[in-house]
């Protein structure tokens, strides 16, 4: 299993390794499709836990079977799932908060698999977890009890459809396959469509709280712009076209004015904090860390005083500590360099006051396990950071433990 974003768990039974394909016909793997039937969807409540930490959640496991047609034997193929919300006639995006699992040009919700080859009249016989999603990073349009659809996409990696709130012209790009589901979901938080002028106000107030983040070393570089307004554009594209050119203007001259107000120092990181927990959902919170995250990464270092200042955010935010050291560690595991960071080991490990001594030393267990596994990741710059945090998880048992 491998994490994503909040704790996402996909599955790699599938479509990942060849051998899977090649089954004995004992009811596991993949099979020749003789009675297997079309590709279908479903969806299961699941509770998940991320082993790093012991953070538990609710999520929606996606479950597929079924014939995945293709033309050729060993036929290169992507995953794409889409979610919706509404009646078939007036469907609308559900939005994520977790950029891993976004659009490239929106929020809305988009998982893609990484290509693989499939052979030839092979299907999946029984139902098959690949990805569970944690609720708390799905946003949807309103409150209350939803019609949620879900439609999962194999298509061809060289010639991927163009997707725009998950929606496709019919024209781009090749699919080989399609399957939907729909089923009730009950939403308990505010959705993008609830309250419009809190979620305007938690939408200008987002890149203002991230410009504090990029701008605590003392000035705003170009890394940390060019994320911000990425995250901007896709921002406004969930304003309905005919306002947008509008709305645009005022995002822009709104976050002029609080570029201004950082980089000479008028404002105070504290007052705009205040200012979101009085307008933004649990979700549009998230959305704020995850930027803020995004900009302290975005020069590929990490700085003592960006931990200090997003440990802050996240503590007024009331973000659940837990949840936000996974966020973390997720950003410090791709970075090349950790500076000065590397020399604060509460900061690097999570280690808060609080703790008792057995706290410490069961954190630091679990630490230990987490980084041992990444020493032959894939990814280079996570073997490498593998390596240093072991030195650093060794430094801490020698200092905390003996």
């Amino acid at each position: 299993m491998v994490e994503i974003g909040i704790g996402i768990v996909v599955c790699l039974f599938v479509l990942g390794l060849i051998g899977h394909f090649a089954g004995d016909g004992d009811g596991g793997g993949v099979i020749e499709t003789g009675g297997v039937g079309e590709l279908a969807v479903r969806v299961k409540d699941t509770v998940e836990t991320n082993e790093s930490n012991g953070y538990t959640y609710p999520a929606l496991a996606i479950q597929v079977k079924g014939h995945i047609p293709v033309p050729h034997d060993a036929c290169p193929v992507a995953l794409r799932l889409h979610i919706f919300d509404g009646p078939q006639d007036d469907m609308k995006p559900v939005l994520c908060t977790i950029e891993d699992l976004q659009e490239q040009h929106t929020q809305a919700f988009e998982w893609r698999g990484d290509p693989c080859p499939i052979p030839f009249h092979n299907g999946i016989p029984n139902w098959e977890t690949f990805i569970s999603i944690p609720r708390e990073v799905l946003v949807f349009p309103a409150r209350g009890e939803r019609r949620v659809s879900f439609q999962f996409c194999v298509v061809a990696p060289t010639d991927v459809p163009r997707f725009q709130f998950g929606f496709t012209d019919g024209t781009t790009g090749t699919t080989y396959a399609m399957a939907h589901c729909t089923r009730s979901v009950s939403n308990e938080d505010e959705g993008y469509q609830d309250g419009p002028e809190n979620r305007r106000a938690a939408l200008y107030v987002t890149p203002e709280l991230a410009l504090h983040v990029a701008a605590v070393g003392g000035s705003v570089g170009k890394d940390e712009t060019r994320v911000i307004k990425d995250w901007m554009r896709k921002a406004m594209a969930m304003v309905p076209e005919e306002d947008r050119k509008e709305e645009k203007e005022a995002f822009r001259q709104q976050v002029n004015a609080a570029y201004k107000r950082v980089t000479a120092g008028d404002a105070n990181v504290g007052e705009v904090i205040a200012r979101m927990n009085g307008v933004a959902s649990l979700q549009e919170k998230y959305e704020a860390l995850e930027l803020c995250m995004d900009v302290m990464a975005a020069d590929g270092k990490a700085e003592a005083s960006e931990m200090k200042i997003l440990d802050r955010i996240s503590r007024m935010l009331q973000i659940d500590p837990k949840t936000y050291h996974s966020l973390r560690e997720q950003r410090i595991a791709k970075l090349s360099d950790v500076g000065e960071v590397a020399g604060n080991l509460n900061t690097m490990l999570g280690l808060t006051p609080d703790m008792s001594p057995e706290d410490v030393k069961r954190h630091l267990t679990a630490e230990y396990r987490k980084w041992n596994s990444r020493v032959s990741h894939s990814d280079e710059k996570v073997r490498e950071r593998a390596k240093q945090m072991l030195l650093v998880i060794g430094e801490a048992r020698a200092k905390y433990v003996g």
